[in-house]
């Protein structure tokens, strides 16, 4: 008999060796993917995550469609936590943080909300102005962190110091009457 050229068969145990490899790879391949699929995801919350906190803190948040916002941010975050066993411990650590902080925005939103259907007293109150007085009271009450106070401090000095008062515009207006001729009119400008 004649060899036949071009089959040449490895031994056994090679075969199973190289199934083993490509079975074993295929499985790195596939926990790579994952964690990829998680960083590039969590980095995507994260920023709807940042964009979502800036908008909380405008006075003029529609709070209904971040509400919505934060719901997919919590579902996205929520499918990866379902692979958190796979994940490498950083990826983990910062979808775990990420989760907390989405769900605690997502609840202070809601509950916003709720205030907000509660009753138009409340809203009433709220729309009008905090004075230096209401603003002391603010910051004397247990509600509010050191930082938010110090915020709200620098905030009422930086008011109380660009706000001229009422006897300065009066006086400058009657200066320039007095030094104009009498049938100029002057506007006042905004800017």
């Amino acid at each position: 008999m004649s060899p036949k050229s071009g089959n040449a068969r490895a031994p056994l145990a090679v075969r199973v060796a190289m199934v083993v490899i490509a079975v074993v790879m295929a499985a790195a391949t596939a926990w790579a993917t994952i964690n990829l699929y998680a960083a590039v995801s969590c980095n995507d919350a994260a920023r709807t995550l940042e964009q979502n906190v800036s908008d909380a803190s405008q006075d003029a948040a529609d709070l209904e469609m971040l509400r919505i916002r934060q719901q997919q941010v919590d579902d996205q975050l929520d499918d990866m936590q379902l692979f958190s066993a796979l994940l490498l411990p950083q990826i983990r650590h910062a979808v775990e943080g990420n989760l907390n902080t989405s769900r605690q925005l997502t609840q202070r939103t809601q509950e916003e909300i709720d205030r907000q259907q509660q009753g138009g007293t409340d809203d009433q109150q709220a729309d009008q102005p905090i004075d230096g007085q209401d603003a002391e009271e603010l910051l004397s009450g247990g509600g509010l962190t050191e930082e938010q106070r110090q915020r709200i401090e620098e905030l009422l000095q930086s008011n109380q110091s660009s706000t001229p008062s009422e006897s300065t515009e009066t006086s400058e207006a009657e200066d320039s009457d007095a030094t104009g001729d009498g049938n100029e009119q002057t506007e006042v400008k905004p800017w």
